[in-house]
């Protein structure tokens, strides 16, 4: 594996992959006695949690607390738990793959709505529980790295990061992953996540001028393909079942939670989260 992402702080300027705290491609793969050792650390890690939050639930409440001086700090350790918390949810969550590498099919306004798209994914997705590991795939000199960086919040995004390697690089280095591309022009379903499978979505905002043009990237690449089973639950009528890049992401986090708690899924569970 040629790349790694940084899980504490952004990589150098000139670097292919810049992390904002969380995990890419690098996520540790946990073997069945790690994961046993690893429950345990995390009971032990959950019952000290538990109390620093009552620590800081009682100082904020505390009449000293009520000065800016001592507030911030006690605000900043309660942030840095939940952060740390949420990272190590999303370690345990299927990786989803943002190919922003369509620059060329789409107009200036149209590039602008996918950095929006974007950002309401990274909105939906932190409102997880179980949020799902998010990686946007852009060219770093590209338009979408700088619509995206307007954003001053960018760099403490968490459950994110940012590669600047092309995605044909990616799934050729990243060889120990399966990736799977998500279109609407699949003859495959995905009814549930894979273990060890990145989920691609195109970042493509085109009013579907552009025809197969997912699928034959993912033909070109030599990847799997599948769509979401939107005709199988949902009545369509004459709708295009091709959504929005926002709106895929908040189905396929949705779907998460359901599978995270109830270890599998059904059309029932597809309907719902569909509407």
């Amino acid at each position: 594996m040629s790349s790694s992402v940084s899980t504490n702080s952004p990589s150098g300027p000139d670097s292919d992959v810049v992390s904002a705290g969380c995990i890419g491609f690098d996520a540790p793969v946990e073997s069945n006695r790690q994961r046993k050792r690893n429950k345990r650390r995390e009971h032990k890690k959950e019952k000290w949690l538990e109390g620093k939050r009552k620590k800081v639930s009682h100082a904020s409440s505390s009449p000293a607390s009520t000065d800016g001086v001592t507030r911030n700090p006690v605000r900043r350790e309660r942030n840095a738990m939940m952060r740390a918390d949420t990272e190590a949810k999303a370690l345990k969550s299927p990786l989803v793959l943002f190919d922003c590498e369509f620059r060329a099919q789409m107009h200036t306004r149209e590039n602008i709505s996918l950095a929006q798209q974007l950002m309401f994914c990274y909105g939906a997705n932190k409102k997880c529980e179980w949020p799902l590991r998010l990686v946007i795939a852009c060219p770093q000199d590209g338009d979408m790295h700088q619509h995206l960086k307007k954003n001053s919040g960018l760099a403490n995004w968490t459950c994110f990061a940012m590669d600047h390697r092309p995605v044909s690089t990616i799934c050729a280095e990243e060889h120990q992953q399966q990736f799977v591309y998500l279109t609407a022009d699949s003859e495959d379903t995905m009814w549930s996540f894979e273990p060890d499978v990145v989920y691609i979505i195109g970042g493509l905002v085109d009013k579907n001028r552009h025809k197969n043009i997912t699928k034959d990237k993912a033909v070109e690449l030599g990847l799997r393909t599948a769509r979401l089973p939107l005709g199988e639950v949902v009545d369509m009528g004459d709708h295009s079942k091709v959504l929005t890049v926002n709106h895929v992401l908040e189905i396929m986090a949705n779907l998460w939670q359901r599978q995270r708690s109830k270890k599998s899924v059904t059309a029932e569970d597809w309907r719902e989260v569909c509407l």
